[in-house]
């Protein structure tokens, strides 16, 4: 069974907003199915075992990710309409967010994610604070789904210092039609990327399939070698800029996920 999934990242830098685009095929594993035995008997825990492995469902059909550093809405004015448009206009069904103000000062006490969801029509969000209070509200990062989003945590990552902002990694289990997709996004900090890349590693080396977005900042691919058992769609044999010379925007995928490389492409808008 075939999981032909067509993947976007936005990136909003300096007012540009740009798109890559992707097709991969081959999501999950065949499950073993499991052999009746007459006049067996089974207990309550492999009962369980039993029903989850016949009820598991595989991923079929198309799927569009994104990742989208929207730079707290200043290329917009704070007017997030034009934002979601942009995700519209993408096709996207799942987005990773950075650089998210929720009800602060300078985005004048918007709700930024609801507001996305709304013109959207993305039903499902959710939000992960690094810096809160923040100008009487939070900032951080978010994922925007189409599909619902069956629970979420987020964990601090490692700054060299207190003197830096802290970042977080985002991790949401969403239901793609009955498949648990382990969604990850993160905004990454240049000084302590990599410190940050082992960190989120720990987490993310417990789930099978997984998309794992982001703005890295950092445009040193072999920094993504720390992300166990996946690959990045911009790496040096197939380098992108997502502003003018920068490849800091990335999705990373887990191993099992395949995909054709020449279907990656930039739209800018």
């Amino acid at each position: 069974m075939k999981f032909k999934t067509r993947t976007r990242m936005l990136a909003a830098l300096l007012g540009t907003l740009l798109v890559f685009s992707l097709i991969f095929t081959g999501c999950g594993k065949e499950e073993e199915k499991p052999v009746a035995s007459v006049d067996s008997i089974e207990t309550e825990e492999e009962e369980e075992e039993k029903e989850e492995k016949e009820t598991y469902k595989k991923p079929e059909g198309s799927l569009t990710v994104a990742t989208f550093n929207i730079a707290h809405g200043r290329e917009c004015d704070n007017y997030y309409p034009t934002l979601a448009q942009d995700i519209v206009d993408s096709g996207a069904e799942i987005v990773g967010i950075q650089e998210i103000d929720q009800m602060t000062e300078r985005n004048q006490s918007q709700n930024t994610l609801k507001v996305l969801s709304q013109k959207t029509g993305m039903e499902h969000y959710a939000f992960a604070p690094a810096l809160t209070p923040y100008q009487g509200g939070e900032y951080g990062i978010g994922v925007l789904s189409k599909y619902p989003i069956e629970s979420f945590e987020y964990h601090q990552l490692p700054k060299l210092s207190d003197a830096e902002e802290q970042r977080v990694i985002l991790h949401a289990k969403i239901n793609v039609d009955g498949f648990i997709l382990d969604f990850f996004v993160t905004h990454g900090q240049q000084s302590a990327i990599t410190q940050q890349l082992k960190a989120a590693n720990e987490y993310i080396k417990q789930c099978e399939t997984f998309i794992y977005t982001g703005d890295f900042n950092t445009n040193n691919y072999g920094l993504y070698k720390n992300i166990e058992n996946s690959r990045a769609i911009v790496n040096a044999d197939y380098p992108i800029p997502t502003s003018e010379s920068h490849s800091f925007d990335n999705i990373i995928l887990s191993n099992n996920i395949e995909y054709d490389i020449k279907n990656i492409r930039t739209i800018d808008t």
